[in-house]
């Protein structure tokens, strides 16, 4: 039974990935909708000292960020299912919160009342071919709305 609810989930999300993203490129911008707002505070890149080595011909991409929610009900953050990373070389990476088991930062999956907000880290690991990402944000997967945000090597964190 498990399986056909993330099958039907997964094929709500593929189809709301059809939906033109709403752009923002700004950093520290609080954005998104349906309840939940995200704002990416800082984007850094580790070889991964603290996380063990990273995989050849990759590194440890960290987006440290909060999300608010909103609305007047309960959200559960799922990033698993909110939250895709692409990059300029063809690279789609996924969520990797197995990277912060060994370390002191917050994953971002959690259940916020109203009003209530969190800040964490998103983890990816990432090819070094690519210097470009589209991170893609969907706050409601069956209403298929879909934010991002754009950034490079010169918006990381020194």
């Amino acid at each position: 039974m498990k399986k056909i609810w993330l099958l039907f989930f997964l094929i709500i999300f593929i189809v709301g990935c059809e939906t033109p993203p709403n752009s923002n490129s700004d950093l520290n911008q609080p954005f998104g909708d349906e309840g939940l707002v995200l704002t990416v505070e800082s984007i850094r890149q580790t070889q991964g000292q603290q996380f063990g080595e990273a995989p050849e011909n990759t590194f440890y991409l960290l987006i440290d960020m909060t999300i608010e929610n909103t609305s007047d009900n309960r959200k559960t953050i799922t990033t698993s299912l909110m939250f895709e990373l692409f990059g300029d070389e063809g690279g789609t990476y996924q969520v990797d919160n197995f990277i912060l088991s060994e370390t002191d930062l917050q994953t971002m999956d959690t259940t916020l009342d109203p009003n209530e907000s969190r800040n964490g880290t998103l983890p990816f690991i990432v090819s070094e071919a690519d210097t470009e990402w589209e991170l893609m944000f969907a706050p409601d997967v069956f209403t298929g709305q879909i934010y991002s945000i754009h950034f490079d090597l010169d918006d990381f964190e020194s």
